[in-house]
């Protein structure tokens, strides 16, 4: 297996180049191209989400448009999701979860917060304009610093906490007589349009050569089950 030859923009841990040689050429081809159009400069947050097939169908449109991190705000409701919906798409993913049995404060503001540490800029994805507030549609949106997009549970849409905090709100123009569109479909939108926009820049939105390592690794422990026996084994050899 030529390793120099698909691996060399980003160096490997010993450990990542056991576990490369248990899987196929033709697998190992369909990681790292998948893993070189990941992105952590478009990110994602899911307030409140209940309905499991709703949480599914983002994570798999997240995955399918290269977004490689995930924030699940749990206010009220505990995120599941459905593996017909899903396809597996979850476990490709990266996903943070915040809710107030793990951090004291509001588990929306520790999010947000936290994102804007990183050099988020946060945007509230809304039905109808948010009054006092800037407001934008997708088109309009410059992708000039990281950025994180945040969409509401279904019945209610985005917490009163998340509205006062926020300041810029981005609608998906409707035409019709639904005053919304469900939050899947909007998901679905929003990622297509922003990343395939992000595609078009000379930014540099892929990952850092660190951050490919890290993935491949927890993507092979994901592809292979015995992989901490083929772990140990070759430690054992070396002793």
């Amino acid at each position: 297996m030529n390793l120099s030859r698909d691996t060399k923009e980003f160096p490997l841990t010993e450990k990542t180049r056991i576990l490369l040689e248990f899987i196929s050429e033709k697998r190992k081809e369909r990681l790292l191209n998948v893993l070189s159009n990941r992105t952590r400069f478009i990110t994602v947050v899911l307030e409140d989400i209940f309905d499991p097939h709703n949480g599914s169908a983002c994570l798999r449109s997240c995955d399918a448009n290269g977004i490689q991190d995930i924030h699940i705000i749990e206010r009220n409701n505990f995120f599941t999701t459905k593996e017909g919906v899903s396809m597996g798409s979850g476990k490709w993913l990266s996903l943070y979860r915040y809710n107030q049995n793990i951090y004291k404060e509001d588990p929306t503001l520790y999010c947000f917060n936290h994102l804007k540490s990183k050099g988020y800029r946060v945007f509230g994805m809304s039905s109808y304009p948010i009054e006092g507030k800037k407001n934008f549609t997708l088109e309009e949106i410059v992708l000039d610093c990281p950025s994180a997009f945040v969409f509401g549970s279904e019945k209610n849409g985005l917490s009163s906490t998340a509205l006062e905090s926020l300041d810029t709100f981005i609608q998906i123009p409707m035409y019709g007589f639904v005053e919304s569109y469900n939050i899947s479909v909007a998901c679905a939108i929003t990622v297509y349009t922003l990343t395939q926009k992000l595609r078009r820049t000379n930014i540099e939105w892929g990952l850092s050569s660190q951050e490919k390592e890290m993935i491949l690794f927890d993507w092979l422990k994901k592809d292979l089950p015995g992989y901490e026996l083929i772990l140990k084994h070759y430690q054992k050899d070396k002793i």
